[in-house]
């Protein structure tokens, strides 16, 4: 997704007032384990950095201690980009990130900001994409054996004619992606499917990967304040522990989504938009007995 110059993510990213490309990204696995980047220039896959500074996180270093990044396990700016680098991931002149359709949407709102005095707002129903996210199940071995992990991951070039430095919610912990042992959630908009889920899970595939991806159509801020995926994933959570009995997983995400909108406009935020792809991984346990009630 980040190499399509059609979404915001990488290659096809918005550009921020001064006509650059920042981007964040983060990614999630279900032990909990983080990475993120927050207003990276000159990387074509920015997702990929945040992966390397999940891994690196839990690395212990030669004298025991833990790799020495931030709890958040989030890099930004500069130091992102030297990350990066050092880790050998391929760098671009800043110039060589911009399509021709990010600097021609640029072009054109700038122009009508002078126009108005700056007084018009960009907003995401103008139709200027926000994050690209993935939900991911993955296995592996057979049987007792196999070894089951989800993981949740987000892209995203910002929003238009942002301020140089903004982060939003791509690169935010529990904002723009989530993921436990039994869910992964990203926050984004109208879905796409990879494959079907149902046709590899029936061949038995170990150690396959099923992706979902997404556009997006939610404001940043919004999403952060409302840290809306781990908000999310604890939705789906509450509705497989105690006390749990006469919950409903569909009716919990919907009443947190309810909840997340109405704060939106108790606040009078204009734009209270966000949709979100969630990933629930079920007990076999109860995946037998629910085809053992369909067969009888």
């Amino acid at each position: 997704m980040e190499d399509d110059e059609g979404l915001n993510a990488g290659l096809g990213s918005n550009l921020t007032f001064k006509g650059t490309v920042e981007c964040d990204s983060a990614i999630m696995n279900g032990s909990g384990d983080f990475g993120a980047v927050g207003a990276l220039s000159g990387v074509r896959n920015p997702i990929s950095v945040a992966r390397r500074i999940l891994k690196r996180s839990t690395e212990p270093s030669a004298i025991g201690r833990v790799y020495p990044i931030d709890m958040s396990r989030m890099l930004v700016s500069a130091g992102a980009h030297a990350f990066a680098e050092k880790e050998g991931h391929a760098v671009a002149p800043p110039d060589e990130m911009i399509c021709e359709r990010a600097q021609k949407e640029w072009e054109y709102w700038r122009a009508r900001m002078a126009e108005a005095d700056s007084n018009v707002q960009v907003t995401q129903s103008d139709g200027l994409a926000d994050t690209v996210g993935a939900v991911v199940l993955c296995w592996d071995g057979e049987g007792d054996q196999r070894r089951v992990d989800v993981a949740a991951g987000v892209s995203s070039g910002g929003i238009l004619l942002k301020p140089s430095g903004r982060i939003g919610e791509a690169a935010i912990f529990g904002a723009g992606c989530w993921a436990s042992r039994r869910v992964a959630v990203s926050v984004s908009g109208e879905l796409y499917t990879t494959r079907s889920f149902d046709s590899a899970i029936r061949a038995g595939r170990p150690a396959e990967a099923l992706g979902v991806w997404s556009f997006p159509i939610g404001t940043g801020e919004q999403i952060v304040r409302a840290a809306l995926a781990r908000t999310l994933g604890e939705a789906v959570e509450r509705c497989y522990g105690a006390g749990a009995d006469g919950l409903d997983t569909h009716e919990e995400i919907e009443r947190a989504m309810t909840d997340f909108r109405e704060a939106c406009i108790a606040r009078g935020d204009s734009e209270a938009n966000a949709g979100a792809i969630v990933l629930v991984l079920e007990d076999e346990d109860e995946d037998k007995e629910q085809e053992s009630g369909r067969r009888s």
